[in-house]
C-alpha cells in the first residue's frame, strides 16, 4: 500500500512540476525510486539518497520507516522532498550540468514537496497562512536561500523552515507573473551560482539595483501579502475531472494470470466486502 502511494504522489508531482520546474512531457531514462525498509537502510543520510549516474540516470533512494513520520502528512512531505530533488537532479542533467557542479538548494525541494500537498488538499494552504500570519517575522531571504538540513529539520525548527520555503516559492512565483524570471532563478541555482547572484540574475531588472535590505524588506512584505491573500479552496474543472476518474479506479490483479487491470469500483460490487477494497473505498470517500 506504500509502495502504491509513493507512486500515486509522484504522478500529482509530475502534474505540479511541470510549470514551475519547466519539467519536459518526458526524460530519455526516467527517475528510478526504491522505497526501502527501514532494515535494509544502508545510507548515512536519514530519509533518503539521491544518486545521479553517467548518462543522466537518477535514482532515489527513500528510507520506509514510518517511525521517522508523526503522521501521514509529514511522512507524504518527506517522500515528496526526496522526489523534488530527484526531478531537480535529472532536470539539471537534461540541462547538461554536470553532477559535479549541480546543487539542489532544500529550501526548493520543501517547497516544491509544499506545492503538491496543497493542489491535494487546499486546506493545507489555508494552514499555511494561518502560521504565517501568527508569525512576527519570517525568517530572513538570505537564511532561506542558503539553508541546508531538509532530512534532519525536526519540531519547531521543521515548521519554521516549511514556513519560510514555501513563502519565498509563492512569492517569487508572484514576482515573475508570466515572464521567465522564475525559471532562469531555477536554472542558475541547479547550474551552482550562488543564491544571491540566482536571484538578482533572474529578476533583473528588479533586483539588480536593489540592496540587500530592499529585497530582503521586499521578501518580507510579499510574504505577508501571501499570508492574507484569499483563496477558493477549490480545483479547477479538469483537475477535478481527473481526481474522480483516478478516485473511481482500482488496480488488481486476477487471481489466473500476472497482468494487473484497472478496474471501476463499481465493477466490483460483488466483491465489495473485500476488506482491501472496503479500506480503499473508505479512504477515497
Amino acid at each position: 500500500m506504500a509502495g502504491a502511494r509513493l507512486a500515486r504522489l509522484a504522478e500529482e508531482a509530475w502534474s505540479v512540476w511541470s510549470g514551475p520546474l519547466a519539467l519536459p512531457p518526458r526524460w530519455t531514462s526516467a527517475v528510478t525510486v526504491r522505497l526501502t525498509p527501514a532494515g535494509r537502510w544502508a545510507f548515512a543520510e536519514t530519509g533518503w539518497r539521491v544518486v545521479v549516474e553517467p548518462g543522466g540516470v537518477v535514482s532515489v533512494w527513500i528510507r520506509g520507516d514510518d517511525a521517522l513520520a508523526a503522521d501521514a502528512i509529514t511522512r507524504e512531505r518527506r517522500w515528496l522532498t526526496a522526489l523534488a530533488e530527484g526531478a531537480l537532479r535529472r532536470q539539471a542533467a537534461a540541462l547538461a550540468i554536470a553532477p559535479e557542479r549541480t546543487i539542489v538548494p532544500d529550501w526548493l525541494t520543501v517547497a516544491a514537496a509544499e506545492a503538491v500537498l496543497v493542489r491535494g488538499n487546499p486546506a493545507l494552504g489555508d494552514e499555511w497562512r494561518r502560521v504565517a500570519r501568527a508569525a512576527a517575522v519570517l525568517p530572513s531571504l538570505r537564511e532561506t536561500l542558503n539553508w541546508a538540513g531538509a532530512q534532519t529539520a525536526d519540531g519547531a525548527e521543521a515548521e519554521r523552515r516549511w514556513l519560510a520555503a514555501y513563502g519565498v516559492w509563492l512569492w517569487l512565483q508572484a514576482e515573475a507573473g508570466r515572464g521567465p524570471a522564475w525559471r532562469r532563478l531555477v536554472t542558475g541555482l541547479l547550474e551552482g551560482v550562488s543564491p544571491g547572484l540566482a536571484l538578482v540574475r533572474g529578476y533583473e531588472p528588479r533586483f539588480a539595483a536593489a540592496e540587500a535590505r530592499d529585497i530582503e524588506l521586499a521578501w518580507q512584505v510579499g510574504a505577508a501579502a501571501q499570508a492574507v491573500l484569499r483563496t477558493v479552496p477549490t480545483w479547477p474543472a479538469a483537475e477535478s475531472r481527473r481526481r474522480l476518474e483516478q478516485a473511481a479506479r482500482v488496480t488488481v490483479r486476477p487471481l489466473a494470470g500476472e497482468t494487473e487491470e484497472a478496474k471501476e469500483l463499481a465493477e466490483l460490487w460483488a466483491e465489495r466486502g473485500d476488506p482491501l477494497l472496503t479500506s480503499v473505498r473508505r479512504a477515497r470517500l
